[in-house]
C-alpha cells in the first residue's frame, strides 16, 4: 500500500462511511483497488464501481463534493451512470451499470458486485475488486494501461 498517500485515506474513509451508512453496493476498481492490493500502481483518482440506484444516490449523498453530477455518459470505450466528486484534492468517479467496450463487445462489469473482496486498511474494511478479477478484464484488453496493470498484477503475484 506505499502508494496510497493519506489524502486518498481520508477520502477512501468518507466514502465508506458516506455509502455504507445508505446502505450502496459499492467497491473499488480500477488503480486504487490495485494499489490497495500492493499492486506497484501510482493511482490518479478513486473509482468506485456501484448500481444504477447507488450511482444516483450519490448526487445527494455526496452533494457537497460534486464536480459533475451522475448521468447516464457514453463514450467510444466506456458507458455507465458516471459523475465526478472531490474530496480535498482526490477525484471520486463514482460509475453504475459499467460496462467497457473491448474486442467488438459491451462487457458488463456489474457482476462485480456480487462478488465483493474486502481488505482492512487502517480501522477501515474496503471494498475492492479481486487481482484475479483484474486479471481476466486487463488480458484481453486493447488499451495500453490495461497491458501494462496485467503485468504489474503478475509480477504481484509471483
Amino acid at each position: 500500500m506505499k502508494n496510497i498517500s493519506e489524502a486518498f485515506l481520508k477520502a477512501l474513509k468518507l466514502i465508506s462511511v458516506k455509502l455504507e451508512e445508505h446502505d450502496i453496493k459499492w467497491m473499488i476498481v480500477g488503480s486504487t483497488s490495485l494499489a490497495l492490493q500492493d499492486v506497484d500502481v501510482e493511482p490518479r483518482d478513486i473509482d468506485i464501481l456501484t448500481n444504477k440506484d447507488g450511482a444516483l444516490k450519490s448526487n445527494e449523498i455526496l452533494k457537497e463534493f460534486l464536480i459533475k453530477r451522475v448521468i447516464w455518459s457514453e463514450t467510444e470505450i466506456y458507458k455507465s451512470y458516471f459523475g465526478i466528486f472531490r474530496f480535498n484534492d482526490v477525484l471520486i468517479d463514482i460509475m453504475g451499470e459499467f460496462s467497457v467496450y473491448n474486442r467488438g463487445n459491451w462487457l458488463s462489469l456489474a457482476s462485480r458486485l456480487n462478488n465483493i473482496h474486502y481488505i482492512k486498511v487502517k480501522e477501515l474494511k474496503i471494498p475492492v475488486t479481486e487481482l484475479k478479477d483484474h486479471l481476466k478484464i486487463s488480458k484481453n484488453s486493447e488499451l495500453k494501461k490495461d497491458r501494462k496493470r496485467h503485468e504489474l498484477i503478475l509480477k504481484r503475484l509471483k
